[in-house]
């Protein structure tokens, strides 16, 4: 009787242990279904996931800001609203100004080699993991937008004396300060509200990923767009509560990594094929397509890396170890 009471019992815990295991994790984000983040990172994340944990995790998702938008990331996933969502480091470099790093101006060419060096560099498990370990989240998946360029509602600009005194848009941050070293006027204003602001004539123009034109209509406005500029970048990580991702079991966590890391690459890849076909898109659209010319190249080069020198000076100066980790991403990038 005693070995048919265990029997019993050992076959019950075989039946009830995976949904015993089972979790459901809140998925709040700001993209809307859409967007790149959603159909390259998110969308194909909650798949995988799914599939390799045999949904042992399931996802409440909740798209398009509905409770959790791009500028509170952070305070969501510590707050308990969210389990995992979209960090835009652009918008949090207060609180993770090392993470800032790989968006300044000339420091890399391509997604996926910005988004391998900025692997390289939080793999090391440095200050720059610290930034994300000391708020409780775990960086995921690392997504960098290819380079940014200079969109403009007019003609191309060829020269530093025309670029001067422009009204050019930025997304804060470290491309303020490169707009403000090519003496031009940076406008901070919100990517939503960028069309309304190139059809009134209140900017010139913008910097910004190619990637990021279409799904704002900007194609309708600019009329020419540069290629051969290195304004830097924008930095999005998809992160996990920290307590979240440690009490998972070490086969999910496993699981959880695994599709990260592929869904991270695949995304890299996917970015930098979409710029090379959105400039012929564009191209098709007769919006002229230029590079500046080399004597403008090298001053803008220039006026650039004083703005890498002046950002990290600051962290340094605050007890922060910008200028090595400057030296470790740039290793990276080579």
């Amino acid at each position: 009787m005693k070995n048919m009471i265990a029997a019993v019992t050992a076959a019950s815990a075989l039946t009830l242990s995976p949904v015993a295991q089972a979790t459901t994790l809140t998925f709040a984000h700001g993209f809307n279904e859409n967007h790149f983040w959603y159909t390259q990172i998110i969308g194909p994340m909650m798949d995988c996931i799914g599939t390799r944990t045999d949904k042992a995790i399931t996802f409440d998702h909740f798209p398009g800001g509905t409770i959790v938008g791009h500028s509170d990331a952070l305070d969501a996933l510590n707050n308990g609203l969210t389990a995992i969502t979209p960090v835009a480091i652009g918008y949090h470099t207060t609180e993770m100004p090392l993470n800032g790093i790989p968006m300044l101006p000339g420091l890399g060419t391509s997604s996926v080699q910005m988004t391998g060096a900025y692997r390289n560099v939080l793999d090391q498990q440095g200050a720059m993991l610290a930034e994300f370990t000391d708020h409780d989240v775990h960086p995921l998946v690392i997504s960098m937008f290819s380079v940014y360029q200079l969109l403009l509602v007019g003609d191309p600009i060829t020269s530093m004396e025309d670029l001067s005194g422009r009204v050019i848009r930025s997304a804060g941050g470290a491309l303020t300060l490169t707009i403000d070293a090519l003496d031009a006027a940076a406008a901070e204003i919100p990517i939503t509200d960028l069309y309304v602001a190139m059809q009134n004539g209140t900017v010139d123009g913008a910097l910004s990923g190619l990637s990021a034109v279409k799904p704002f209509a900007l194609q309708e406005q600019v009329r020419s767009v540069s290629t051969n500029g290195a304004f830097g970048s924008f930095g999005t990580v998809l992160t996990m509560d920290l307590g979240t991702y440690e009490t998972l079991s070490e086969d999910n966590r496993a699981a959880v990594d695994s599709c990260a890391s592929e869904i991270e690459a695949a995304a890299a890849v996917y970015l930098d094929k979409e710029n090379e076909e959105l400039k012929s898109e564009f191209a098709a659209l007769g919006i002229t397509l230029f590079e500046f010319p080399n004597e403008m190249l090298s001053a803008i080069q220039a006026r650039t890396g004083s703005v890498i020198e002046a950002y990290v000076s600051r962290l340094d100066g605050r007890g922060k170890p910008g200028s090595e980790t400057l030296r470790a991403y740039e290793a990276a990038l080579n």
